[in-house]
C-alpha cells in the first residue's frame, strides 16, 4: 500500500515501478537483447562479424553506425542476433538479392531442378532467409564455398588474390556485371572451395596489390595489408603492363637508361615481369600521378622497405 500511495502523489516517479512491477508479474523481459561486444585491440568490424556469425551492415544498422573503418578499443557494440537457424546440410538459406536462377548458377544445379524440389511455381519469387532443398543427389549448398565480407579499400582483384582464385570466377560466382561493383560490406561466395591464399616458402603469404587507376601499392601478409603508398605508373603512351606476375629479380640499384630518360643509380629494384620493375624515384615527387615508362615508381625510403620485406618469388597483381 505504501508503494501504491507513494507512486500516485510522486507522479514523476510512476513509471519506474510499473516497469519493475511488468517484469516481475509478467515476466517481460528488455527488447533489446542483443550480445554486447567489446573491441579488442587488432580488431575490425569484418572480423567481428565473422566471430559472431553475422554480417557488418547488420552491426553497423544496430549501433548507427555509418563508418565501418571507426571502431576503437574498448568499444561497446550491440551484435544482433538472429533468430534463423544455420542451413542443415543439403539446404541453401536465401541471401539477399538472390533468385532462383542466381541460386541454381552458384550451387551448380538446374534452375528447373531446384524450383521443382521446394516447389516453387514463380522462380522470381524467393524471400531473405527462405530455406531451399537441394535436388537429390546434389552436395551441400555450402561445400566448396566460403563467404568473404569486402573491407574498405578491396578490389576484386585483390580479393581474388588472396584466395588464389580468378577475378573472372569471383565475379561470376557473384554475379557482378563490373569489377567495381563491390561495396565495404558486401558479402561474396568465394568458388572454388579456396580458403586463404597458399603460403608458400620463401613467401610467407606476402604479396604486392598495385592499382593502376588509384596510383596506390598495398603490400599484404596474407588477408593482412602491412604497408601502402602511392605510386606512379607508367603514362598513356607508355603503360604498365597488367595482371598477375612475380618479383624475378633485385638489384640494390642500377642505371636505368632509355628513349628520354637516363637515370644512374635507380634505387631499390625489384623486376616482376620482363623490364617492368617496382624501384625508388628520386627525380620526381608526383606520386599519385602516372609518369613513368611503364615501371612503378616509388619514394625512395618507400621502395627500401618494399625490397628488404618482399623476397625473390612475392607474387605483384598489377590491375585497374
Amino acid at each position: 500500500m505504501m508503494f501504491l500511495f507513494h507512486a500516485i502523489h510522486q507522479r514523476e516517479w510512476l513509471v519506474v515501478p510499473l516497469t519493475i512491477l511488468a517484469v516481475l508479474v509478467l515476466g517481460v523481459t528488455p527488447a533489446h537483447a542483443d550480445t554486447i561486444h567489446i573491441v579488442q585491440a587488432g580488431e575490425n568490424l569484418r572480423r567481428i562479424a565473422e566471430r559472431y556469425d553475422t554480417t557488418v551492415p547488420a552491426i553497423l544498422q544496430a549501433n548507427d553506425v555509418s563508418d565501418p573503418d571507426f571502431v576503437y578499443v574498448g568499444q561497446r557494440l550491440h551484435i544482433p542476433t538472429s533468430s534463423v537457424a544455420p542451413a542443415a546440410p543439403g539446404t541453401y538459406v536465401v541471401q539477399p538479392g538472390d533468385t532462383v536462377f542466381s541460386i541454381a548458377r552458384r550451387l551448380g544445379v538446374s534452375q528447373r531442378a531446384l524450383a521443382r524440389a521446394n516447389g516453387i511455381v514463380d522462380p522470381s519469387f524467393v524471400w531473405t532467409d527462405q530455406r531451399l532443398q537441394l535436388p537429390v543427389g546434389d552436395a551441400s549448398p555450402q561445400a566448396g564455398y566460403r563467404r568473404h565480407v569486402v573491407e574498405a579499400g578491396e578490389t576484386l582483384f585483390s580479393i581474388a588474390m588472396r584466395y588464389g582464385v580468378t577475378a573472372n570466377s569471383l565475379a561470376q560466382a557473384n554475379e557482378l556485371r563490373s569489377a567495381d561493383l563491390i561495396t565495404t560490406g558486401q558479402q561474396l561466395i568465394i568458388p572454388g572451395g579456396a580458403s586463404r591464399p597458399a603460403t608458400e616458402s620463401p613467401t610467407e603469404g606476402k604479396w604486392i596489390d598495385i592499382d593502376v587507376r588509384l596510383q596506390r601499392l598495398i603490400a599484404y601478409e596474407s588477408e593482412q595489408p602491412v604497408f601502402r603508398t602511392t605510386v606512379s605508373t607508367g603514362t598513356a603512351s607508355t603503360p604498365t603492363v597488367l595482371g598477375r606476375f612475380a618479383i624475378r629479380s633485385k638489384l640494390p640499384s642500377q642505371h636505368m637508361f632509355g628513349p628520354g630518360y637516363n637515370f644512374p643509380d635507380v634505387p631499390w629494384v625489384m623486376y616482376f615481369h620482363g623490364a617492368y620493375a617496382i624501384h625508388g624515384a628520386y627525380w620526381h615527387s608526383d606520386f599519385g600521378v602516372p609518369r613513368s615508362h611503364g615501371c612503378v615508381n616509388v619514394r625512395p625510403a618507400d621502395a627500401q622497405w618494399l625490397y628488404n620485406w618482399a623476397p625473390a618469388g612475392t607474387p605483384v597483381v598489377v590491375h585497374q
